[in-house]
């Protein structure tokens, strides 16, 4: 339960991020924004504590948030 408020957090703290950010290679950015969901499952496979595991599935939230918006933001540009 703690894991996903985690990443519930770390989901908005990127989306408000997203809102400020404004990267030359937003594809590039919003792809890399998905490799750390990585680092939650490499812990819970090593078999980690539970803060470690929840403070890295905050910080993979918040990458998500911010590839979302990002990639939101690239997709409007295209299209103007």
């Amino acid at each position: 339960m703690l894991m996903l408020q985690g990443g519930a957090v770390g989901l908005l703290i990127g989306s408000l991020l997203a809102a400020r950010v404004r990267p030359r290679r937003p594809v590039l950015i919003a792809n890399l924004g998905l490799a750390p969901y990585a680092a939650p499952l490499l812990l819970l496979a090593v078999a980690a504590p539970a803060p470690a595991v929840i403070a890295s599935h905050r910080d993979a939230g918040q990458c998500s948030g911010l590839q979302g918006g990002v990639k939101a933001r690239a997709g409007r540009a295209a299209k103007v």
